[in-house]
């Protein structure tokens, strides 16, 4: 289960940033709207589906010939590393932790 969740989260970051050239100020909404929502989750199920959301979105937005600049880009992966930090964190709160860790 925390496999999937890591590599979806990686994955949708990955898409993010392809989706930046199509994109602009829109994808970077769409990207901080992932962050928030993936943040409040207090399960993998909810931050399943709010990746399906923004990857539904980010693949709309890339149908759209927009221009993402660098700050847009920079704004994106910043909120697509929050996400997966949030995600990841949820993710490992079930795994117990190794014998003699403190």
């Amino acid at each position: 289960m925390i496999k999937y969740a890591l590599c979806f989260t990686t994955l949708i970051g990955s898409f993010a940033m392809i989706g930046c050239g199509g994109g602009g100020e829109e994808l970077v909404k769409a990207a901080q709207k992932y962050e928030t929502d993936s943040c409040a989750c207090k399960d993998v199920a909810c931050t399943t589906k709010a990746a399906q959301d923004y990857s539904k979105t980010a693949a709309d937005l890339a149908g759209k010939k927009m221009v993402a600049n660098e700050d847009d880009g920079k704004k994106i992966g910043a909120a697509s590393t929050k996400a997966a930090e949030c995600v990841t964190k949820l993710a490992m709160a079930g795994v117990p932790a190794m014998p003699g860790a403190k």
